[in-house]
């Protein structure tokens, strides 16, 4: 099972939901199989490759967390593997019989845009899209400083993660309806509102129950404890709707002018109301969509791959 979606929209939330209620191998971190280490490692495609990326992987904190032997690992990844989707499989399929258990999940976002290949490669995978209202996700995105200037263009940081939602949370859907039964979507605002029915409908979705008083009990992670970007507000937590006393009258009706179709596709309400929209504000949306469009086709079809930033390992 694949959790993906926008950053910052509960993908980290419903993963640990599901560990939490047993059955599937503990692994809380992100592998970054197919926005890194496939690019970065020639998508495994030689053995010289896979010693690459097993001289690199024996390094991180996700080998370390897995507890499996370095040597056994090793043989199988060089000798076994032809695709990224194969790591997965040796890797956390290891990790899984280390644990006693049958199942394996993986929650990196990013892995939303690797849809078609994750499918290709693993044909027995199910994904599940966790989609949030872009309005937060721009909030939270911007207060954590993930978005990098585009020379050129000048948009705010809430202004690029709006964007990169848009792009991210159509091209989702786009692959998922390819994917038939094997695709869900779950709303962050369901799963927070009314977890019990939302996880009811995930454990349907992936042939294992999923009870909540247990979720709960166990606690893993964010189920305990909030994965937040305001943690140090004094404001009764309440993660749906923020921007609605967080964004200025102005930020807002420019973000519902960038993102406003996909907001109205999926049923977020629009409130905007007299705020200023800048001229050709649209237009720079274009452009940062297609300079995020072209640097992922770049990485994945190009040996600019191969300069993919290994940091996402590292930084916890």
């Amino acid at each position: 099972m694949f959790i993906v979606g926008s950053a910052r929209s509960g993908t980290t939330l419903l993963y640990h939901m599901v560990i939490s209620g047993g059955g599937f191998a503990l692994f809380r971190a992100e592998t970054h199989a197919y926005d890194v280490l496939g690019p970065r490692f020639a998508h495994l495609r030689t053995p010289a490759w896979r010693r690459r990326l097993m001289d690199e992987w024996l390094r991180t904190r996700h080998f370390q967390m897995s507890g499996l032997d370095a040597v056994d690992l090793t043989r199988r990844v060089v000798n076994d593997c032809r695709c990224t989707g194969d790591f997965l499989r040796v890797f956390m399929g290891m990790t899984a019989d280390a644990q006693g258990v049958a199942r394996w999940s993986d929650c990196t976002p990013a892995h939303v845009a690797h849809l078609a290949t994750i499918k290709a490669e693993i044909p027995d995978a199910r994904v599940i899209h966790a989609i949030r209202d872009g309005r937060d996700v721009a909030l939270s995105s911007a207060r954590l400083g993930w978005q990098r200037k585009l020379l050129g263009v000048a948009l705010s940081a809430q202004q690029m993660a709006a964007v990169s939602w848009q792009r991210t949370v159509r091209a989702g859907r786009a692959a998922g309806q390819k994917l038939g039964a094997d695709y869900l979507e779950v709303r962050f605002e369901d799963l927070v509102r009314q977890p019990a029915s939302v996880l009811q409908h995930v454990g349907r979705f992936i042939g294992q129950p999923l009870d909540y008083e247990r979720i709960r009990e166990a606690g893993l992670g964010s189920v305990s404890q909030p994965n937040t970007s305001f943690a140090g507000d004094s404001d009764r937590f309440d993660p749906i709707g923020r921007f609605r006393t967080k964004m200025t009258g102005d930020e807002l009706a420019q973000i519902e002018a960038l993102i406003g179709d996909t907001l109205d596709e999926l049923g977020y309400a629009r409130v905007a109301g007299g705020g200023k929209v800048p001229p050709g504000l649209a237009m720079k949306g274009r452009l940062y969509d297609g300079y995020l469009t072209a640097k992922l086709w770049a990485r994945d079809h190009t040996p600019l791959g191969r300069r993919t930033s290994l940091e996402a390992l590292y930084t916890w």
